[in-house]
């Protein structure tokens, strides 16, 4: 079942945002959890910004944030997704967010919806495989440099 997220979803999802970090491109970065709490609470109730939970029965499997925006050239609406998360454990939870998504994007009136990739830091052969059967194309790349 998806639902809208609510500030008490963001205490059940602090374990999987931890473990997201942990598998990001991003795990050599300091995590803070009320760093994470204070940035999620922002989503919540914001018409401007998407955020859903796939639970299975009162287990959260799933979660996506997303934000409309416009490109600084232009005032095309585009849907843009931040987080998509799943523990693994079901295949479906994603894809069922990522459906979740556009629908609410479309509704919104968006031109476009963007999905970033940034799970150690490619995206996997089944994530491909289920981007480009729902119609999506990958655009460019992420490159990444430590300074310190």
């Amino acid at each position: 079942m998806i639902k809208e997220g609510t500030y008490e979803d963001i205490e059940t999802l602090l374990p999987l945002a931890k473990e997201m970090h942990g598998t990001s491109i991003y795990k050599d970065t300091h995590y803070d959890e009320n760093i994470v709490r204070e940035y999620a609470s922002r989503f919540c109730g914001n018409p401007n910004k998407y955020f859903r939970v796939y639970y299975k029965g009162d287990k959260p499997m799933a979660y996506l944030l997303g934000y409309l925006t416009n490109y600084l050239w232009g005032s095309d609406l585009l849907a843009q997704e931040e987080l998509l998360f799943t523990d693994q454990s079901s295949q479906l939870a994603g894809f069922k967010l990522l459906k979740d998504f556009e629908k609410w994007a479309k509704e919104k009136g968006c031109k476009e919806v963007n999905y970033s990739v940034t799970y150690a830091g490619a995206p996997n052969e089944q994530y491909d495989k289920v981007m480009t059967r729902m119609g999506y194309t990958k655009q460019g790349a992420i490159y990444k440099k430590g300074i310190v």
